[in-house]
């Protein structure tokens, strides 16, 4: 798995459906286990589609319209991978005909012991757990912890099987992107 992500870039019509993909898009997907997310299965497909939360499809439509509206919008996120904490930023340039280019550079790289967690293989129960799309933090008693002492703190690793994971965002996440 990389450890740096190569800078990706992929476009958006007005319409909010993937058109391009490019910057090592698809060697990134099969190196993380996402074969189902090469360009050839989602090229045409809508945006939406690849956002489970509410709160963050909303808050990803608004920056849309932000960058539609002809401002360049950036923000870091998180793309972790099992033994690697990834910083990433996001850059969300206008375009012509309300599309909108979406590209993404690694910022830095922590190693960490591996999360089993993060690893798509392992079988899962139907229960999820909200993880923070930006930030990749889970909430636990009304605190939103990092993967590590979210997964103690649940005691996840005394489970037979995990649960799945489901993206949304924490309180301080939104107010970033939203202030």
């Amino acid at each position: 798995m990389a450890t740096v992500i190569p800078p990706l870039r992929y476009g958006i019509d007005a319409h909010d459906r993937l058109i391009d993909l490019g910057g090592g898009w698809d060697a990134f997907a099969l190196e993380n286990e996402a074969p189902e997310l090469v360009s050839k299965h989602v090229l045409g497909l809508p945006l939406r589609r690849f956002i489970s939360d509410r709160t963050t499809a909303q808050l990803t439509l608004d920056l849309l319209k932000r960058a539609r509206g002809g401002v360049t919008v950036e923000y870091p996120f998180r793309c972790d991978a099992p033994a690697l904490r990834r910083f990433l930023r996001m850059t969300m340039t206008p375009r012509e005909g309300g599309m909108v280019e979406l590209s993404s550079c690694t910022e830095a790289v922590e190693p960490r012991a591996p999360v089993p967690l993060l690893v798509r293989s392992i079988p899962r129960t139907s229960e999820l757990l909200k993880i923070c799309a930006w930030c990749k933090k889970l909430p636990v008693a009304g605190e939103w912890l990092e993967i590590e002492a979210a997964v103690e703190a649940l005691k996840l690793f005394d489970l037979t099987r995990l649960p799945g994971l489901t993206h949304g965002i924490c309180p301080p996440c939104e107010q970033k992107l939203v202030g």
